[in-house]
This record gives C-alpha cells, sequence and structure tokens, in this order.
C-alpha cells in the first residue's frame, strides 16, 4: 500500500543533486576545481553547462595529445635559408592559412620579421604539442611571446599600467598581488606589498581626480641573471585635492622590478607627488 503521506520529489532538487555529482566527477576525473554554484544560473541552465564541460574534457582526455605539426597534416615546409624574402612571405602566409583551417591562429604582443615568425612555427611550433581534440567552432591561439618573453614589452607595459590605475583612481587592495613585490621598497624604506597598496589608497582618495599631461618611457633596462628590472619615466600630472588649489607633479618616476617566477613584480618606485616635485599650478 502506497504511503499517502511521502512528499514527491522535486525536479529542481533533483537536478541540484546531478550538478554535484558532475562538478564532484570534473574535480576527480579532469582535476577541476569546481567550488559551489555556479553563479546564478537556474538548475536546468547549469546542468547543461556542466556536462557539456565533462563532456569536452572526456573527449580532450581520450583523444590525447597531438603535435601541432600532425595535427596540421605534417605539411611540406623548406628551412627558412633556402627561401628568398618574397618566397619566406608568401610560405608564411600559407602556413597560417593552414592553421586557420585547422582553428588555430598565432598572436603577437609585438611585431617581428617575417624570418623570425617562420622560424618560430616550423622550428618550434611545429614540435609543439596540444590537445588532438577541438571542439567544432573554438578556435586554439598560441601567442609568441608565451613562447619567448619580451622583457622589454613587459616592463613597459606593467609600468604604464601601474601608473594608468593610480591616474584613473583605480587601484585597489586586489591589485598589489598581481603588480607589487611581497617587499617593497618605498622612500628608503622596506615595506610589505599591502602597506604600499594603502599609501596609494590613500593618494588617490586625496584626491577628486587626476589629468595626465605626460607619461613618456625614457628608458628601460633588465638583467635576468640577477633578476633586476628598472624602468625610468617622464611624467607630468595634475592632481586636484578635495579642497585647495590643483597642484601640477612632473619630473622622472623610476620603477624598479625583481623577476619572479616568470612574470615582472614592482619591488619599488620613485613617484613625483609622492615623493616631491610639486608645484603650485
Amino acid at each position: 500500500m502506497e504511503n499517502s503521506n511521502e512528499t514527491p520529489l522535486d525536479p529542481d532538487d533533483d537536478l541540484q543533486a546531478s550538478n554535484e555529482l558532475l562538478r564532484l566527477k570534473l574535480e576527480l576525473d579532469h582535476h577541476m576545481i569546481m567550488s559551489g554554484s555556479s553563479s546564478e544560473l537556474p538548475p536546468e541552465v547549469e546542468h547543461e553547462w556542466l556536462k557539456n564541460i565533462y563532456d569536452f574534457e572526456k573527449q580532450c582526455k581520450e583523444a590525447g595529445k597531438a603535435m601541432v605539426y600532425d595535427i596540421l597534416g605534417r605539411p611540406p615546409f623548406k628551412p627558412y635559408h633556402e627561401l628568398t624574402r618574397e618566397e619566406l612571405r608568401s610560405e608564411l602566409e600559407r602556413l597560417k592559412a593552414m592553421m586557420e583551417a585547422k582553428g588555430m591562429g598565432l598572436d603577437f604582443c609585438c611585431e617581428y620579421d617575417d624570418e623570425v615568425i617562420y622560424r618560430f612555427i616550423t622550428e618550434e611550433l611545429f614540435e609543439h604539442e596540444t590537445d588532438a581534440f577541438l571542439m567544432e567552432g573554438m578556435f586554439r591561439h598560441f601567442t609568441y611571446e608565451e613562447f619567448h618573453p619580451n622583457h622589454d614589452y613587459d616592463l613597459r607595459r606593467y609600468t604604464l599600467d601601474f601608473f594608468e590605475h593610480i591616474m584613473e583612481r583605480k587601484w585597489d587592495d586586489h591589485y598589489h598581488g598581481y603588480y607589487l613585490s611581497d617587499k617593497m621598497t618605498f622612500q628608503g624604506k622596506e615595506l610589505s606589498a599591502s602597506m604600499v597598496s594603502e599609501i596609494l589608497l590613500a593618494f588617490q582618495e586625496a584626491h577628486t581626480r587626476f589629468e595626465c599631461k605626460r607619461a613618456q618611457i625614457e628608458n628601460v633596462q633588465f638583467d635576468l641573471e640577477t633578476g633586476k628590472g628598472t624602468v625610468a619615466m617622464n611624467i607630468g600630472y595634475v592632481a586636484h585635492p578635495h579642497q585647495g588649489m590643483a597642484r601640477i607633479f612632473e619630473g622622472t618616476s623610476k620603477v624598479s622590478f625583481n623577476y619572479s617566477g616568470d612574470y615582472w613584480l614592482i619591488c619599488g618606485f620613485e613617484f613625483p607627488g609622492l615623493s616631491g616635485g610639486a608645484k603650485l599650478k
């Protein structure tokens, strides 16, 4: 005899249980960290999302790895030194078109000579192993600088980003873990990254806005053996405090870096406005 007091299962509860199982399988089978529910998605939408991820990871795992050259069908090519400049440019376009047809692209942060790109593709990227499986409609990107870091470019970019975050009053506590070394030198003192971050926050909060007039990098130096780098930048900006007259700060900003774990982190800086160099507007 059926128990009329039994409460029927809620479909949403059943889906939630299935979603929990999918998250657990992703963690156990594919070593993915799946903590908690996925945002505020409805259970049925989250279920499809998790199922698609699991199916994709399963197919990647089963397909294994393959060299880029094999995925492209092992196309014939000539060594760079056997090609004229015109031939090299034509061959480079042919290889790029073949990669694109197989859902692969090569990106660059900076400009390089055709010979550099051709040699990289034929001598390094061809030998690189990647997932043999690629879902239809997806595109796989390779970035040249991930294989050959451009330290001059990185140091310039980090310096300008650092200055820009302050000028736009966007510096936040979480940035210090991304930009700053654990130990910093500021105004001749050794401080923690969090203490320097508090100084930067106080500086920008003391002003309603900043007007950047000049930010020109003048010199970049780095030594990978010592893991040290410096960037000198000529800057000029107008700072508008909450009360009183606006002030002009200008001069040379020197930013020092440590190279740690394949990343450059700021370990010290001299900043007009925080270390002098002010004059009334």
